[in-house]
């Protein structure tokens, strides 16, 4: 997937989108973060026609209240443009007169589940093709009441799809759980992007059954390897592999039980994740901000295993669905 950099550029870093409630403004957020993608554009089409593209999205957006941005995101918004006439006038000055559709899809990352799409029909002229694609794009609107309610529609669009299909992911996972695949299970899962809301519940629940079976699984090879690496003096990374075993696992006493052993020769850099998992390793009693704490590294785990089956199967960066489901402590 292509990702312009112009968008990132033309917009900031946060993502809202928000509703026209009635005839004015009333405005409601809505968090959908998009990626701009430009894989749908014909290869051949000028350069700067594609930066005018963005440009004049970004703006539309802006005025829709409808941010977007990031590379790496669970939702991207993909331009495309089809020519519906193309002409060109000779005379004292030859002139190219194009109409064209430009649409946008709303679409899933992985998968490419498309969640609506909106579209505009412009023409334009100029003295070459790409200025005639360039004036025609110019004549966009620079806010758009129809567009605006297009983005209002598209959370209950992806909620009432994952309505539909959560029992079919959820079925996918244990599957992946009874063949004792759980980095599979764990990725299928956090695809189920975190504005799906019909479906967070079911996703939490079996994503912490997949976390758990993963700890049984592994902890004790993680120990092993932190004995290891302790063994050869290198205490700082045995505390980034033990800091990894869950304290509600059947490891949790040797892990804590080396964390207090290396304690002495961790580094100086190192010292505020010596204390906070020293923390992670007290009673129940654990203060909220040492349980936050735990849940954070339980996301973080999370996302490492995600990324370790990602990279198997290729072509999903899971970062950004991690901390919606994990953490109840």
């Amino acid at each position: 997937m292509k990702i312009s950099t112009l968008w990132c550029v033309a917009l900031l870093l946060l993502v809202v989108c928000n509703n026209t409630a009635d005839a004015q403004n009333t405005i409601t957020e809505f968090p959908l973060a998009l990626a701009y993608a430009e894989d749908e554009l014909p290869q051949d089409l000028a350069h700067g026609v594609k930066g005018r593209i963005a440009t004049c999205l970004a703006r539309l957006c802006d005025s829709s209240h409808f941010f977007a941005s990031g590379e790496e995101q669970t939702f991207r918004i993909v331009p495309r443009i089809d020519v519906l006439e193309e002409a060109r006038i000779e005379g004292l000055e030859k002139i190219n007169v194009v109409k064209l559709e430009l649409s946008v899809n709303i679409q899933q990352t992985e998968g490419g589940i498309n969640f609506g799409t909106y579209s505009w029909i412009i023409t334009g002229s100029g003295n070459s093709p790409e200025r005639a694609y360039r004036s025609a794009l110019n004549s966009l609107p620079r806010s758009d009441e129809n567009f605006t309610r297009f983005c209002s529609d598209i959370r209950p669009r992806i909620n009432s799809y994952y309505a539909a299909n959560c029992a079919q992911i959820i079925q996918r996972a244990q599957q992946f759980i009874y063949l004792n695949q759980f980095e599979e299970a764990i990725l299928e899962l956090i695809k189920v992007p975190t504005e799906a809301s019909a479906c967070s519940a079911e996703v939490e629940e079996k994503l912490q059954q997949a976390y758990d079976a993963y700890q049984r699984e592994y902890c004790g090879p993680m120990l092993q390897e932190a004995s290891a690496l302790k063994a050869i003096g290198k205490p700082d990374e045995a505390l980034d592999i033990l800091i990894q075993v869950s304290p509600s696992s059947s490891c949790s006493e040797g892990a804590r039980e080396m964390i207090e052993q290396i304690g002495n020769d961790i580094s100086r850099t190192q010292q505020n994740k010596l204390d906070f998992a020293r923390e992670m390793y007290r009673s129940s009693k654990a203060s909220a901000s040492a349980r936050e704490n735990l849940r954070l590294q339980r996301w973080i785990t999370v996302s490492e295993i995600a990324k370790a089956a990602a990279a198997v199967v290729g072509g999903f960066s899971p970062s950004l669905n991690i901390p919606i489901y994990l953490g109840k402590q």
